[in-house]
């Protein structure tokens, strides 16, 4: 069930195609929405990241195509893959029929390449931009209502999702009409949760910022399209399971302020930044908010309907994460306790111990802090360092106050409140 959140060629194919036809919404409200301002206001950036995006795009192309003839009955096992097989596959009376939608696009995307390529060797206007975006967003919305679209997506999205929706999330849910809302509230959620998953998988990768940013903007598209889904389910539920809709209405307040503090706070102008350290660091604490708070809104909704379900067969890193947090908030709490013993700030024997245990620390539990929580440790190892006996006092003052603080902040992880649950499974 752990793979349920991985991609498959044609997902992944998917996946682009519709970030990329949301990057038009997204500059149309370009004006009004103060999220992403540096990069909407660089038109260059957006049209490079564009053109990456249908490169990629293309060269999935005879994969997603490939994957497909290997799926088909026996009547198709004697197609040729040699030679010029993808003019064969156009002309084939079954598979050509089903995946003509599937070849019109591609041949647009490659005549969107030599525009988009045009269009990257003059000075760009905001005019173009929108209508190169529009020009996308139109042919990516027509393939995403065709047979082709609904032929791909048939086995693989909707029956990967279904198991685990069906016989681990909704089995106590007897209603048709409410199966069908949760159903579809579920589904998006995934959804995300799979972008988020595959995002966070390319950066340990290679670090394609523009392309990464297009995902992201994507992933807040899809973000607002939950919170209304949520919105109209907790209408309906109202009428008829009155608890289960307050449930819902607490998670979408959550998720509302989360996702508002994330983009508007974490992620604000990104890209500002000169140096791609900062940018790497800031992309990733965006990301790695963003999923645990998509990932926590899943579980407390699934808990609604099923306190039985085990979310760690669902989401299989969380064990590590667990193990990690643990290991974290015990070498905090070491330290800690070693930062406020008086030998610490009376004898060399004593400061060092806190050297040591600081050293320990920076190579170890603290890379499973986000980037940005990796500084203040690093700086605070340089000012002890370099401090004199009779400045100790007051840095070990401020680096107390931190590792309290932090120590808090940890300690309200929600993987450590689901100890008990994990260590049973």
């Amino acid at each position: 069930m752990d793979r349920i959140l991985g991609l498959q060629p044609v997902e992944e194919f998917e996946l682009w195609l519709e970030a990329l036809a949301s990057g038009y919404s997204q500059l149309a409200e370009a004006d009004s929405s103060p999220e992403f301002g540096s990069v909407k206001a660089n038109l260059q950036f957006q049209l490079q990241g564009y053109n990456k995006v249908i490169d990629d795009l293309l060269e999935r192309s005879p994969t997603v195509v490939g994957e497909e003839i290997k799926h088909q009955t026996e009547s198709l096992t004697t197609l040729s893959l040699e030679g010029d097989w993808l003019e064969r596959v156009r002309h084939h009376k079954v598979l050509g029929r089903l995946m003509g939608d599937f070849f019109h696009l591609w041949d647009f995307l490659k005549r969107a390449r030599i525009l988009g390529r045009s269009l990257g060797r003059k000075k760009l206007t905001a005019k173009e931009l929108k209508a190169f975006s529009w020009l996308l967003a139109d042919h990516i919305s027509k393939y995403l209502q065709s047979e082709s679209h609904a032929y791909l997506t048939r086995r693989h999205q909707l029956s990967k999702y279904y198991l685990v929706l069906h016989r681990e999330i909704l089995t106590h849910v007897e209603l048709d009409s409410t199966r069908e809302e949760l159903e579809r509230i579920f589904r998006h959620l995934l959804k995300l949760l799979s972008t988020l998953s595959y995002a966070q998988k390319l950066m340990k990768g290679s670090f394609r910022f523009q392309q990464l940013t297009i995902l992201l903007i994507y992933a807040r598209f899809l973000c607002h399209g939950f919170l209304k889904l949520l919105e109209e389910t907790q209408k309906y539920l109202g009428y008829y399971h009155p608890g289960l809709a307050e449930a819902f209405q607490a998670v979408r307040f959550a998720l509302k302020i989360e996702t508002r503090r994330i983009f508007g706070e974490e992620l604000k102008n990104i890209g500002s930044q000169r140096g791609l350290e900062e940018i790497y660091s800031q992309l990733e604490t965006g990301l790695g908010l963003l999923r645990n708070s998509v990932q926590q809104s899943f579980t407390s909704l699934v808990y609604e309907l099923n306190p039985d379900f085990d979310e760690f067969k669902l989401f299989a890193e969380l064990r590590q994460r667990r193990e990690d947090s643990e290991r974290l908030l015990a070498d905090l709490r070491e330290m800690y306790k070693i930062a406020v013993k008086e030998e610490t700030k009376e004898t060399n024997e004593g400061f060092q111990k806190l050297i040591s245990a600081l050293e320990h620390f920076e190579q170890g539990s603290m890379r499973t802090l986000f980037f940005k929580d990796w500084r203040p440790f690093e700086q605070f190892h340089k000012e002890f360092e370099a401090s004199e006996k009779r400045e100790r006092a007051f840095i070990l003052h401020r680096f107390e106050v931190f590792v309290s603080t932090l120590i808090g902040e940890v300690g309200k992880r929600a993987i450590l409140r689901s100890g008990e649950k994990a260590g049973t499974a």
